[in-house]
């Protein structure tokens, strides 16, 4: 019995040793030969492999399986255990079996792998080719000879038997996420915004500023290599102006650049890199990154979206990397512009009128109206503060564009009308609203005219298509005649002439006659 106290307080002390020296690895107890390993926690479609690191040799000592890699198998280094787990060569991958029952988490179906029939010795348990992006540690699940008759008061039965067994280790996994939201704007020096928003409206000119989260996962020891890597990176799309302002938190400290991570920038798009030194310091992190943008004159209008993607890129073992990316929307507005791609809303136009009909604004089907009026000029205020955003002159079908416009209230005045028609500076209500997706692609947009004459239009998305519909009504804008004014020196002269002409003659004439008459009387 002295062996099986010799065996046991070998057993031990590989525990121990391991326990004190691996430090964030997940162990199991030894259990015997020919015995069951199981790992539990593991996501149901991964690739699980066990390698035999230290085995008995022909005298029943404990050795390392590849030589050199372990100095003392009763004391592994962390050091030495990272060595091969970062390099299995030379070693035997065993795969393990996934089980049947599995328990979910967070949509994650998770389940445990074992391996029966092993012999005596520690075995490294790696996770491999995951689905889900988790990086898990490693795990060390041993097997050795164990005394079947329990330990009773601290020592071993006089008819003890050494068995083999059963030992299951609990995997310690953290799946890295990314999130991204617009926590703000600025708007004619006001701040609006919540920061829980995945989109927004904006108009040309209006700062806007972000903020990105994450999580660094504890890597340990296992990761100490040239391939270890997180980084952030962001993509401005043209609209938006290159990002200002980066600054990187660990919780609610400022990092230090250059010392826990370097930044590097390239027009629209930066990335953050964290230095090794910073992610073996043995601890998961939370990570905050904020910057501000501005909306800038390249802005597309309409479902097509000013966007800037976030994205991650991480070690999930040490050898391979995972992406994980979260994009937010900007949208600004067009009155008779751009609604997607080719399509062109028409939400307004200028025509004149035959006949005055009382109404300034009437839908194109409810008047009767003369060809469309170009050179007519007009300018948008918002009405807030009436403040002016732009001006527009109507091209050859009426139309007036008035670009990158923020949701919310205006109005619209013309300042000069086309020849012939009289200017009207009645203000005229001009309404654009929006509505989001959960995830801050554009639902639908609204352009109402004159508080009744509204053109919605809707998008459906399927992946990255958008297909949208409008309920279209073209509001017009009235604009009456000046009216004829009198005009000399015409065909119509010569009837004033010949009258006035015939009138003389008539009066000459009757005063012949009436001194004719005159003369005779007095010669009578």
């Amino acid at each position: 019995m002295n062996t099986s106290k010799t065996r046991l307080k070998k057993f031990v002390g590989i525990i121990v040793s391991v326990m004190l020296v691996v430090g964030s690895l997940s162990v199991s107890a030894f259990a015997g030969n020919n015995g069951t390993i199981t790992a539990n926690n593991i996501e149901a479609g991964a690739t699980v492999k066990a390698y035999k690191i230290v085995g008995q040799n022909a005298s029943g000592e404990w050795v390392a399986v590849k030589d050199g890699s372990i100095a003392d198998p009763l004391n592994p280094t962390a050091a030495e255990i990272t060595a091969l787990a970062g390099d299995t060569s030379g070693l035997t991958a065993i795969t393990m079996d996934a089980g049947e029952d599995s328990t979910t988490v967070d949509g994650v179906d998770f389940v445990g792998y074992s391996k029966e029939g092993l012999e005596a010795g520690m075995y490294l348990v790696l996770v491999e080719d995951t689905d889900n992006a988790l990086v898990y540690n490693p795990m060390i699940i041993s097997v050795n000879y164990y005394d079947d008759g329990a330990l009773e008061g601290g020592s071993i039965s006089a008819d003890s038997n050494f068995q083999v067994g059963e030992e299951t280790a609990y995997a310690k996994s953290t799946k890295p996420t990314i999130d991204k939201k617009i926590t703000g704007k600025t708007e004619n020096g006001s701040v609006t915004g919540d920061g829980t928003t995945n989109g927004d409206t904006l108009a040309v000119g209006d700062d806007v500023s972000f903020e990105i989260t994450t999580t660094i996962p504890a890597y340990s020891a296992l990761y100490d290599n040239d391939k270890l890597k997180f980084e952030i990176s962001d993509t401005l799309s043209s609209g938006l102006d290159p990002a200002e302002n980066i600054k990187v938190f660990e919780g609610e400290t400022e990092l230090t650049e250059d010392t826990e991570y370097t930044l590097s920038q390239n027009g629209n798009n930066f990335t953050i890199s964290f230095a090794k030194s910073y992610l073996l310091s043995g601890q998961a992190k939370d990570i905050k990154v904020t910057y501000d943008s501005k909306l800038n004159e390249n802005a597309t209008s309409g479902f097509d979206a000013n966007t800037n993607k976030a994205e991650i890129e991480y070690s999930n073992t040490p050898d391979t990397t995972e992406d994980k990316d979260k994009t937010t929307y900007k949208y600004t507005f067009d009155i008779d512009g751009n609604v997607f791609g080719d399509k062109t809303g028409k939400e307004i136009k200028k025509v004149g009128v035959d006949a005055t009909t009382g109404e300034l604004i009437t839908l194109e089907s409810s008047t009767t109206t003369s060809s469309p009026l170009s050179g007519a000029e007009f300018t948008l205020y918002k009405t807030s503060d009436d403040s002016a955003v732009g001006s527009a002159t109507t091209d050859g079908e009426g139309l007036m564009n008035f670009t990158g416009l923020d949701a919310g209230e205006y109005y619209l005045v013309e300042t000069k009308a086309p020849a012939g028609y009289k200017t009207n500076s009645t203000k005229v209500p001009v309404k654009i609203e929006a509505t989001l997706n959960a995830d801050g692609t554009l639902a639908s947009y609204s352009v109402t005219i004159n508080g009744q004459n509204t053109t919605t239009y809707t998008g459906s998305y399927e992946g990255e298509e958008i297909t949208v519909t409008d309920d279209t009504n073209t509001s017009l804008f009235n604009n009456y005649k000046a009216g004829v004014l009198p005009s000399t020196g015409g065909d119509g002269i010569y009837f004033y002439i010949i009258t006035g002409a015939v009138l003389i003659c008539l009066a000459i004439l009757l005063y012949t006659r009436s001194k004719k008459n005159e003369n005779a009387r007095e010669d009578a």
